[in-house]
């Protein structure tokens, strides 16, 4: 890897992948959703991956249920078992900081290196940041990225906007970072609109044809911000609305004479396995509020 790249990569790291502050957000503690959390209780018995990793994070830190670590393990064995992309991620996470689980990093590469494998955008960004920052495999680390960005992931397809801004992989590109830069100012990424406003004021600024690609990169002004997800809302509307979509999958079917369905595992013919979970889309969550997604931008 050149030297000029490294530095490149230095540049954009420091802004792009700076840690940001812990969000305290909205806890599941009220009556109502409490009564959201128990009819989870129904589907992940009936096989929904997504519920038992709902339950697993609900009882690790007592949200909406007493607090109950023998549960939340038992829970993300269950949805881990049914291969659940997001599981395998948040039981990394666990492990690297001794949450539920013991401290174990080498489980927890392996945990997330899983995850990986099933195609889940979030533990590919998050390992592509670790790599850039230990200035080791480099080039995984934007394959990476780059995978994950093709799939949607909003913090990646960042990461690569700043790169084409930056030129770090070669010449600086604004055209091709002004156009991800608009797909994430119209799903509310805030600091990719101010970025996408100063690109287009710059073109604005030279030839004709200039003029007409910061017409073009303007366009979102004019178009409606959109959700990035298709659940919305406070924690109890998501929760709520989570409950709706898997009581069509999972609230109806005839009791078994086992404590846990068998459910098929993700990716056979299983029709809940994609309810919740969606490409790029989700992350690894400490909280309920956290792992729906709830606390981002």
């Amino acid at each position: 890897m050149k030297l000029p790249l490294l530095l490149g990569l230095s540049l954009v790291i420091s802004t792009v992948f700076a840690p940001s502050a812990a969000l305290a957000g909205e806890r599941c503690e009220t009556e109502s959703c409490r009564a959201q959390i128990e009819r989870f209780q129904r589907y992940a018995q009936n096989g929904s991956f997504e519920a038992m990793l709902i339950l697993a994070v609900a009882y690790a830190n007592g949200e909406g249920v007493e607090q109950d670590i023998d549960k939340a393990r038992q829970w993300m064995k269950e949805s881990i078992r049914l291969r659940n992309p997001q599981a395998f991620h948040v039981k990394s996470s666990w492990r690297r900081h001794g949450v539920v689980f013991e401290q174990d990093i080498e489980r927890a590469d392996h945990f997330r290196d899983r995850a990986i494998e099933l195609g889940f955008a979030p533990a590919m960004y998050e390992k592509a940041i670790d790599l850039l920052r230990e200035n080791r495999d480099v080039d995984l680390a934007l394959e990476l990225i780059s995978e994950a960005a093709e799939q949607g992931h909003p913090e990646s397809m960042y990461a690569v906007a700043r790169f084409y801004e930056e030129g770090v992989l070669g010449e600086p590109d604004l055209q091709a970072a002004g156009e991800i830069y608009k797909h994430l100012a119209v799903v509310g990424h805030s600091d990719a609109r101010t970025r996408l406003r100063a690109i287009a004021d710059e073109f604005e600024q030279q030839s004709e044809q200039g003029q007409t690609i910061a017409r073009q990169l303007r366009e979102y002004e004019n178009m409606e911000r959109i959700q990035v997800r298709a659940l919305t809302g406070s924690l109890e509307d998501r929760l709520a609305q989570m409950n709706e979509l898997l009581f069509k999958h999972f609230d109806n079917r005839p009791p078994t004479g086992s404590r846990f369905r068998r459910a098929h595992a993700c990716g056979a013919a299983n029709p809940g396995c994609r309810i919740i979970y969606q490409h790029g889309q989700d992350f690894v969550g400490h909280t309920l509020m956290e792992a729906l997604g709830l606390d981002r931008y």
